[in-house]
């Protein structure tokens, strides 16, 4: 019991240590539609690794969002950043676009923020496979609430992953064979020119 309890207060100290190092940041960016999530959204990378939460939420989705901004900073680092899109999704169907925003001030501006409302929500739901809306008597859940997904040319969405944690091995993985397929292309584009 006791190793338990102290392995429980090492893993709350240890993200609480991840939190305070982080920087007070400039706000993130706020997106105020659900399709642009999915879709229709403007951000061109090939893969999405989203968290769904809410603000306020100052344990696990702090926790959680510090986590996405040290992923991003070690693709950062093999400069593979721009294959995968950081983003946070509220599943508060009452938070407003000044609640989120000044929530998302604390964090890093490269996570992308998404607040899809009541109707975005039930489409996300049917189309994440998630239940994402409070469940009557026992409020929000956040079982399962990372979410890695992949764009495919026909402009469809996979979920290749779902879990309480990410696996940023895998995450790097696949974010080289996206830069392998980006490489591959710009050499082929520039073998084409040349033989015209």
């Amino acid at each position: 019991m006791w190793r338990t309890l102290g392995g429980s207060l090492l893993l709350a100290l240890l993200t609480l240590c991840v939190l305070l190092a982080l920087p007070r940041l400039p706000k993130g960016n706020v997106v105020v539609a659900a399709e642009t999530f999915l879709p229709g959204r403007s951000h061109s990378a090939p893969l999405v690794l989203a968290y769904f939460g809410f603000p306020g939420c100052v344990d696990t989705c702090s926790a959680a969002l510090a986590e996405l901004s040290i992923l991003r900073a070690r693709l950062e680092s093999q400069g593979l950043q721009r294959h995968v899109e950081f983003a946070f999704v509220n599943i508060d169907p009452w938070a407003d676009h000044a609640a989120l925003e000044a929530w998302m001030s604390g964090f890093d501006p490269a996570i992308t923020a998404y607040l899809p409302g009541e109707d975005g929500l039930v489409l996300l739901e049917r189309r994440l496979g998630l239940v994402l809306r409070p469940v009557a008597g026992r409020g929000h859940s956040h079982a399962d609430y990372f979410v890695l997904l992949r764009h495919s040319p026909d402009s469809h969405w996979t979920v290749i992953d779902r879990s309480r944690r990410p696996d940023g091995a895998r995450l790097e993985r696949l974010a080289r064979v996206a830069d392998e397929r980006v490489s591959a292309t710009l050499s082929a584009g520039m073998l084409h020119t040349q033989s015209h």
